[in-house]
């Protein structure tokens, strides 16, 4: 009977100890939220899965493990029940602690039920988190719901979220005020079979910034907008990434909730875009715990032109070379401070054919960029990225201008048009200063060049309307998060922009106030 009591206190030790490991790590990982990274792994997402996964392993084992015990307890008990004196009590009734007879209803058996309890509850809510779809795969929901409201002195392109100050009409005031819900953003995840030994998944996320309706009012009802869209095949060390995707060879954005439509410092030396693409990226373990990843891939030759038919696309300039563009980053990192310390180089190729008539000479885009995040202390870093290229106006560089043409500047189906690439030369640095884990502080500054001197050979074609050789923009903010998924944001931004025809310098300030939900 000793021995068996012995074992019994052992497997229940057991038990409690495993279930308070599980509900303490679940109540842990639980309060993990969405938010901006730029890490090049696992998503937060994709983290917290994994986490669940385990904690459901470890569910299991603690149920076949109280299964076991209850058929030793019982067999014990139609072994032993006819020699126990009914003074001390059934085996499955009692057990020692500390050398003393205790209950088996006592405060940590009751403990371990509610241990067990909240970690069953905390599981199911998890799985609330799962969309019902076609297949047996998970599906998520993600994103932001985002409200701000804002105030600009000057005039700007964009009320919202403005990027370059241009001449006044003399029919507008001097400043503006409104408020706008079409930052918001929605994600969609799902996480497929795996094939050859790699991980599949898809994400596609829109926001609701693709133009207005045309109806009264229409200004404040924003339209779908389809942003990314990709698919992953992730093995160890390499995966394989194909869709419409961000810039991967100038990765870094500063930080803002200000400006979700398009990152902040758009046109003042940050390159951004969209493109279609597929790449490989392979990462490589270095010295002292840091690793080297190479991104190779193409790219949709995209040059920015307005579409020309609602309904069918058309040739651009960029598909018209019948080339696919080329692009590379290489990359070192290295965790400092729980914050990443990393150095990246990145290059950027494509053709262009400006010429109308199909028997022009053809000209090539191209970039190189350098990106950097260092950690300064324990709660401050600095991050920031360089360029210089030439005919990469629909990434924002040069002030959105990518060529100039000369001898018909109004058409490009003039008499003897003769094009050439615009050469520009921009970047931005990020001061992040986060005292403590719920506020951080963000001061950025950023500035794009054209060559001034090509812009004065001939007429530039902008994409961003506003003829620009200089534009500069400087903000700060301050975000706020009681919870990892609710946030405040104030922002503060100063725009200065130098005139192509005059050399005359618009200014124009903008103040905004964001407050988000993310789920």
């Amino acid at each position: 009977m000793l021995k068996l009591l012995t074992g019994f206190h052992m497997d229940t030790e057991v038990l409690v100890r495993h279930g308070r490991t599980c509900f303490v790590a679940l109540f842990m990982f639980s309060g993990l939220g969405w938010g901006q990274v730029t890490g090049r792994h696992l998503s937060n997402e994709e983290y917290l899965q994994l986490q669940i996964d385990s904690l459901q392993a470890q569910i299991q084992q603690m149920k076949s493990e109280l299964d076991k015990m209850r058929n030793t307890k019982g067999g014990a008990k139609d072994a032993n029940e006819r020699s126990v004196d009914p003074s001390i009590g059934s085996p499955l009734d009692t057990k020692s602690i500390n050398g003393q007879p205790v209950s088996a209803g006592s405060a940590d058996v009751a403990s371990l039920r509610e241990d067990l309890g909240l970690l069953s509850q905390k599981v199911d809510d998890q799985d609330q988190t799962k969309i019902e779809s076609s297949s047996r795969y998970r599906v998520r929901l993600s994103g932001i719901f985002l409200v701000n409201f804002f105030g600009n002195r000057g005039t700007v392109d964009n009320i919202e979220n403005p990027a370059l100050p241009i001449v006044p009409p003399l029919a507008n005031g001097a400043g503006s005020f409104g408020g706008t819900i079409r930052q918001t953003q929605l994600g969609l995840k799902v996480v497929g079979p795996d094939l050859l030994g790699a991980r599949t998944s898809g994400d596609v996320e829109m926001d609701f910034a693709g133009g207005f309706s045309d109806s009264p009012g229409g200004s404040t009802v924003g339209l779908p907008r389809l942003r990314t869209g990709t698919v992953r095949l992730d093995w160890k060390r390499t995966s394989v990434i194909a869709g419409q995707d961000g810039l991967f060879f100038s990765p870094l954005s500063p930080t803002s909730f200000a400006s979700l439509e398009q990152p902040p410092l758009a046109y003042s030396g940050h390159l951004w875009g969209w493109a279609p693409q597929i790449r490989i990226e392979h990462r490589f373990t270095s010295f002292a715990g840091s690793e080297i990843t190479v991104t190779s891939g193409i790219l949709d030759p995209i040059s920015g032109e307005l579409p020309t038919d609602g309904n069918n696309r058309g040739i651009g300039v960029g598909e018209a070379s019948i080339e696919p563009a080329f692009a590379t980053h290489i990359s070192w990192s290295k965790p400092v401070h729980h914050r990443p310390l990393g150095f990246g180089v990145g290059g950027f190729r494509a053709r262009q054919h400006w010429q109308a008539s199909g028997t022009g000479k053809q000209t090539t885009s191209w970039l190189v960029s350098n990106d950097w995040e260092l950690p300064t202390t324990r709660w401050a870093s600095i991050s920031g990225s360089l360029y210089r290229g030439k005919s990469i106006g629909v990434f924002g560089g040069g002030i959105g201008q990518s060529a100039i043409v000369t001898d018909a500047p109004d058409t490009i189906g003039g008499t003897n048009p003769q094009f050439s690439g615009l050469d520009s030369i921009g970047g931005w640095v990020q001061l992040k200063v986060q005292p403590v884990p719920k506020i951080e502080f963000n001061a950025a500054f950023g500035q794009d060049n054209p060559f001034a001197r090509e812009l004065g050979s001939g007429a530039a074609i902008s994409y961003a309307g506003a003829p620009l050789v200089r534009n500069r923009t400087i903000f700060s903010n301050v975000i706020y998060r009681p919870r990892s998924d609710l946030l405040f944001s104030l922002e503060i931004r100063r725009i200065r922009g130098v005139q192509e025809a005059d050399r005359s310098i618009e200014t124009a300030n903008h103040i905004n106030m964001g407050m988000g939900i993310l789920f």
